[in-house]
């Protein structure tokens, strides 16, 4: 429609833009209306974003002009075109283009031909929003002040606007459009800023325009998938550049909004990344303290961590601070922190609790099978009563330390030694019942296998040895003949063994009876002690194996080591990773 020329304004020493008709527009009444309308509209929309006209007059040939400050820079066409700029600088630009766009809608005019083109980026960040030729007044909305002579209308039944950036309805509905199809055209400029191509193509006029009727997929994400859209934008695309305007329930004031709340939003992200950087390398330098040793390395140690979590907390895809936290793991302290060990205290004692609960089955077992073998017949109750006596005052120990809550580990652990000491004088002492080759090994054996199944390490051995004395101390005077009246021992007869008993009568049917409960007891009862112990050290073996592939894994980037021509596990994209949650 025009031509804009460079101009010096002698009246004030500057340069200015001076905008004339083409030539042979002169002639059109209906063009030079037009063209004094523009100047109107633009004048009086006093916007940062907007150039703003100084005056409007006639040439010495009869030709209308007006006159604007004059304006440096590239269009935004030709900075997508450049691919130069990042994209938070872009959108923070196209924010201010929204910002110009909802001031103009304010006041009742739509631009009707918002595009790349149409955008100023100045040299020093400053952005206008150019050609207002073709922006349309609302009525009565507009407070745009046209003269009596007025020139409020555009001429009707022309496509006004530029293919692929004009809303559907202006292809339809020619001059009756709102605000929304600026929207549209946004939406457009939004999703081509996004994709890095236009949303309906770069094909001719009448397939753009087809595209454009058709309401082609606006979607950044479906149409550049590997652009790493955020998915917040990609919806607002989808919204702005719907076909039907009624869907449209975003103004230009929304979409600068939501370009406001993401743009700050990555700027936070990447600040916190920043700071995330500082504290991974703090827990790098303390990790490498720790693990070279020396008095300060559980204080270096938990310094590490502390740091490693505080910038995994910042930005958990921090491969340097999750790598650190690896290592600590990995690698455990030589000497175990106080509060590991109070942990351990507790588990341990809360263990041994457990264990001697069934111990105390096991024990009860032992006194009915003793007390069941009196009743067969007496001979000496003080003998019986050296089995009975130190088994009632183990269980009646044992039943103690059970119901005693505020026992340190240190005194559970003495009051079960007198436990096992008292159970084990009585396994000793049933050797007065029959000899001590017959029932005293298994019930020794069974005693050491749960008090050791129940203790600490360094106390297995203790226990052991207390069992191995209570087999040999009755078969030593057995053997030697020092307590021959007490323990007769075995006598060797032709043809088979005779075990005297000095203490009760052995009747055949009874006896036959107690030694098969007692030998099936000592066949099912280690299941009791050994089996749950295994089952638990699988289990911590599972759960060792799991909490390494965890910790595999918990670092970005690196392999996941499934096993031999296993594929390594590749990086999710942080944007993509982004998506699938909003998804």
């Amino acid at each position: 429609m025009g031509e804009v020329h460079l101009r010096h304004d002698r009246w004030l020493g500057r340069e200015v833009a001076v905008k004339t008709l083409t030539q042979e527009r002169t002639l059109s009444a209906t063009a030079r209306a037009r063209f004094l309308r523009e100047a109107r509209v633009q004048g009086q929309l006093q916007h940062p974003a907007i150039v703003p006209v100084y005056d409007v007059g006639i040439d010495g040939e009869g030709h209308e002009y007006f006159t604007m400050k004059r304006v440096t820079g590239r269009t935004l066409e030709d900075v997508l075109a450049s691919g130069e700029s990042p994209r938070s600088r872009l959108l923070g630009l196209f924010r201010q283009v929204c910002l110009a766009i909802d001031y103009a809608h304010a006041r009742g005019v739509v631009h009707r031909d918002l595009k790349p083109g149409n955008v100023m980026i100045g040299d020093f960040g400053e952005v206008y929003v150019l050609d207002w030729g073709l922006a349309k007044l609302l009525e009565p909305g507009s407070s745009i002040d046209m003269g009596a002579d007025g020139w409020r209308h555009t001429l009707s039944g022309q496509i006004i606007g530029t293919p692929g950036y004009m809303a559907p309805e202006q292809i339809t509905l020619s001059n009756d459009v709102d605000e929304r199809a600026d929207v549209y055209a946004l939406g457009a400029i939004l999703f081509e800023l996004l994709a890095g191509e236009p949303l309906h193509g770069r094909g001719t006029v009448a397939e753009v325009l087809q595209s454009t009727e058709s309401g082609r997929p606006s979607r950044p994400s479906e149409r550049a998938p590997d652009t790493d859209v955020p998915p917040e934008l990609d919806a607002l695309c989808a919204s702005a550049t719907t076909l039907d305007p009624a869907a449209r329930r975003v103004s230009a004031r929304d979409i600068a909004r939501a370009i406001e709340r993401f743009v700050e939003g990555d700027r936070d992200l990447a600040a916190r990344r920043t700071l995330a950087v500082k504290h991974a390398e703090a827990a790098a330098a303390s990790a490498a303290r720790a693990l070279a040793g020396g008095a300060d390395a559980i204080e270096s140690r938990a310094r590490a961590l502390k740091e490693a979590g505080r910038a995994l907390s910042l930005d958990p895809e921090n491969i340097a601070g999750s790598a650190t936290l690896v290592r600590l793991i990995a690698e455990p302290p030589a000497t175990l922190p106080d509060e590991v060990r109070a942990e351990l205290d507790r588990a341990d004692l809360e263990a041994m609790r457990l264990r001697n609960r069934k111990g105390l089955g096991m024990m009860i077992v032992f006194l009915a099978i003793v007390i069941s073998v009196s009743l067969f017949g007496a001979r000496s109750w003080v003998l019986l009563g050296a089995v009975l006596l130190p088994l009632v005052a183990s269980l009646a120990v044992s039943v103690g330390v059970l119901v005693s809550r505020d026992l340190t580990t240190a005194q559970f652990e003495k009051r079960t030694d007198w436990v096992v000491g008292l159970g084990l004088a009585a396994v000793s002492c049933v050797a007065v019942v029959g000899t001590s080759n017959l029932c005293v090994p298994l019930l020794a054996l069974l005693f050491v296998m749960g008090a050791a199944g129940a203790a600490r390490p360094r106390r297995r051995a203790r226990y052991m040895a207390m069992g191995l004395a209570a087999f040999l101390v009755p078969f030593l005077l057995e053997w030697s003949g020092l307590a021959r009246a007490v323990l007769p021992g075995l006598r060797f007869v032709p043809g088979g063994i005779l075990i005297p008993v000095a203490s009760t009568e052995l009747p055949e049917l009874p006896v036959r009876f107690v030694l098969l409960a007692t030998t099936c007891a000592s066949i099912f009862a280690p299941s009791l002690t050994v089996f749950p112990v295994m089952d638990a050290a699988a289990s911590l073996r599972t759960q060792s194996l799991l909490h390494a592939w965890h910790l595999r894994h918990l670092a970005p980037g690196e392999p996941s080591h499934a096993g031999p021509g296993a594929p390594e596990r590749q990086p999710a994209s942080p944007r993509a990773s982004r998506a699938e949650a909003a998804d």
